[in-house]
């Protein structure tokens, strides 16, 4: 039984849309890059969200994925994980 809505939003930030960057095709230019980043929004808001990208696109059927712009909101799968029990470090 749930005891949440399965669903959260998720707001595009400038911060998100300036993580965007092509990824070289050779592992030489990889290996130039400032970073391994996301080259597209919905490959950032998939990961964010835990999903495949094609859950992402029906979830959110109306968002144009090649023009999404800083404000615009989101539907995501909520992933957020339950607190996991400490157990103690055994002294062998």
């Amino acid at each position: 039984m749930l005891t949440a809505a399965p669903v959260s939003t998720y707001t595009i930030t400038t911060s998100d849309l300036g993580r965007l960057q092509p990824v070289s095709a050779t592992w030489l230019g990889k290996s130039q890059q400032a970073a391994l980043d996301y080259e597209t929004i919905l490959e950032l808001v998939a990961e964010k969200g835990h999903a495949h990208p094609n859950l992402i696109r029906q979830m959110n059927p109306d968002v144009s994925w090649t023009n999404v712009a800083a404000g615009t909101t989101l539907r995501l799968p909520d992933a957020a994980y339950a607190e996991r029990a400490r157990r103690p470090l055994s002294s062998a």
